[in-house]
């Protein structure tokens, strides 16, 4: 009797295991239909990125030159020098080598 008791134990989970299995392909395969059908810059999100901020046209910007004089003295070496915007003000954004270490400084 206890064998018998076994074999329907058994024969019940490989059915239930069967089951999950199965709805797991399933759902896979969907999934990969999906995916295949589907523009794939809508899969990587590219429109969900965020695009370059635009400057506002101010005519407060300060030159670059006057920027880098009041900034880093004539002995540091210029890395790179950008001009972005941070909640909607501009700002200049420079970094620079100074005595062999590189710094940098946003204003």
């Amino acid at each position: 009797m206890k064998k018998s008791k076994l074999v329907r134990l058994t024969r019940k989970w490989h059915r239930y295991l069967g089951v999950i299995l199965g709805v797991q392909f399933l759902l896979w395969t969907i999934g990969g239909l999906y995916f295949s059908w589907t523009n794939i810059g809508e899969i990587r999100g590219d429109h969900l990125k965020n695009e370059k901020p635009n400057l506002p046209k101010l005519s407060s910007y300060i030159a670059p030159s006057d920027f880098l004089n009041h900034h880093i003295e004539e002995k540091d070496s210029l890395l790179s020098l950008e001009l972005t915007t941070i909640l909607k003000t501009p700002i200049y954004r420079i970094e620079f080598l100074s005595e062999g270490k590189k710094k940098s400084r946003t204003n």
